[in-house]
């Protein structure tokens, strides 16, 4: 990890994020290790290109919020969200998949209202931009579905 974090770029805060994806598929706590490394690196880099940071941010919270740790999912998500919107790139397809984690986090604390409001910002980008559904997530009209149904029948989520 040390020799990695010496790689001061935006491809070295890329491979950071993704050890800390591939530590996060194997539930191991050292992806924040990972992801924390990653952050610090495209920090430093160029303060009008969101795309580094908000990725990280975005992958980070979706890992936190699929640890169970809400309030610092919820914390990184709008990290996320706010370099995104800073620079306008929530509307850009890199926005689908900040939607869809936001709304996973909001469907978890069991807020479905908002958790829907946010899916279907990400099914908006997702047929503005053509965009295939991602691997990581339920597909986006899946996650409707069920939001809707669950708003219809009282039913809370289940975490």
């Amino acid at each position: 990890l040390e020799h990695l974090g010496k790689m001061q770029t935006a491809g070295g805060a890329m491979v950071l994020m993704q050890m800390g994806l591939v530590k996060a598929e194997q539930r191991d706590d050292a992806a924040a290790v990972y992801f924390a490394e990653a952050r610090d690196v495209a920090s430093k880099l160029d303060p009008f290109d969101p795309y580094p940071v908000g990725l990280i941010y975005q992958w980070w919270g979706y890992f936190e919020t699929h640890r169970g740790c809400y309030e610092k999912a919820g914390e990184l998500l709008s990290l996320g969200l706010a370099t995104f919107e800073k620079s306008g790139a929530i509307e850009q397809p890199l926005g689908k998949d900040m939607y869809h984690a936001v709304g996973d986090l909001k469907l978890a604390l069991g807020d479905l209202e908002g958790a829907l409001a946010m899916y279907k910002k990400a099914l908006e980008l997702h047929h503005r931009f053509s965009l295939a559904d991602n691997v990581e997530f339920r597909p986006i009209k899946e996650c409707i579905q069920d939001v809707g149904q669950r708003l219809q029948g009282g039913m809370l989520p289940t975490p």
